[in-house]
C-alpha cells in the first residue's frame, strides 16, 4: 500500500501544474501543444436560413484543424495521457474525421429560433483516474484503431473546446 502511494506521488511530481495535456516518454513528461482549430460554417445553409420566412433551417458548421495528419504520432494504441484542467470541465478522446487537408473535430448544429448549439464529437470510451485536484490520467478503454484523434476539453453547448491532436499508427 505504501509502495503504491509512493508511485502515485512520483507520477504526480512528473506532470507540470500548467494547464494542458502531457504524456510520459522514458519517465519524463512531454508537453502536447494545443491545435489551432477554426469553425467552418456551411454557407449554403446560411443562405437558406436567411431566405426562409419562418426560422426552420438549422445552421451547420464543423470545428476543424488544418492539416491531414498530426505531428504527434504514437504507435501504442493504448497511449496514456495526463490532462491538467484549468476549470472543472468535460474532457475525453475524440476520433477525428479526415477530409482532404483538414481534420474535423466535431459537427455543430445551431437550432432555429433558440440558437441552441448541439455539438457532435465522436468520443471514444476512456478510463480516467484523478491523481490530484484537476489532474487526470486518461487512456482508451479499448485499443484505438489507426487514425487521427484528439484529447479535448470542452463545455457542452458553449462551443468552448480545446484540442490537442495526435495520431495512432500501426507498428
Amino acid at each position: 500500500e505504501d509502495r503504491a502511494e509512493r508511485e502515485l506521488e512520483n507520477e504526480k511530481r512528473r506532470i507540470p501544474r500548467d494547464q494542458g495535456v502531457y504524456w510520459l516518454k522514458d519517465q519524463q513528461a512531454q508537453v502536447m501543444k494545443p491545435a489551432e482549430s477554426t469553425i467552418h460554417t456551411d454557407k449554403r445553409r446560411e443562405v437558406l436560413k436567411r431566405l426562409s420566412p419562418i426560422p426552420m433551417v438549422t445552421g451547420k458548421a464543423t470545428l476543424e484543424i488544418p492539416g491531414a495528419n498530426s505531428a504527434n504520432i504514437f504507435t501504442d494504441p493504448e497511449q496514456e495521457f495526463y490532462i491538467q484542467l484549468s476549470d472543472l470541465e468535460r474532457f475525453g478522446i475524440a476520433r477525428l474525421t479526415t477530409k482532404g487537408a483538414i481534420r474535423i473535430v466535431e459537427n455543430v448544429t445551431t437550432m432555429p429560433v433558440t440558437g441552441e448549439l448541439i455539438e457532435e464529437p465522436q468520443m471514444t470510451d476512456i478510463l480516467k483516474k484523478e491523481l490530484d485536484s484537476g489532474l487526470y490520467k486518461i487512456w482508451p478503454k479499448e485499443k484505438l484503431p489507426p487514425g487521427e484523434y484528439a484529447v479535448v476539453e470542452y463545455t457542452e453547448s458553449k462551443l468552448n473546446i480545446q484540442v490537442w491532436d495526435f495520431a495512432v499508427k500501426g507498428k
